[in-house]
């Protein structure tokens, strides 16, 4: 369950006053845009999903790369260099993560196809 609760400590002396904790829904990550790009990477993927406004990082496979926030629904990513083969994109929220599965089949065009994911709690 996401959003704010009241969090106090209660002693024999009394209870404090309270302040507030955030819990946070897990990120999705339903779409990408455009997808595909070249393995020498510089193209600008829009990620399309909910629960992004938390976003610390986007990492293309093991690899960060800069992004910005536009909305909860919406980021956009720099793709960096990569060699054709399998890549995961993932997003992460504080404590929670989402990864999606893509596929660069071709030396020169990496080609971005969506699948399954989920959400796992991080280290």
């Amino acid at each position: 369950m996401a959003g704010p609760v009241a969090v106090t400590v209660s002693t024999a002396g009394g209870t404090s006053n309270p302040v507030s904790y955030t819990y946070l829904a897990a990120p999705t990550v339903t779409a990408l845009s455009p997808d595909q790009g070249p393995t020498s990477g510089g193209n600008t993927v829009t990620l399309t999903g909910t629960n992004l406004a938390q976003t610390t990082t986007v990492l293309f496979g093991t690899t960060p790369t800069g992004f910005t926030v536009v909305s909860d629904n919406h980021i956009v990513a720099d793709a960096p260099p990569g060699p054709a083969g399998p890549v995961g994109i993932t997003v992460i929220t504080p404590r929670r993560h989402q990864r999606r599965e893509h596929l660069h089949p071709s030396p020169s065009t990496r080609y971005l196809i969506r699948s399954t994911s989920s959400w796992q709690t991080c280290p």
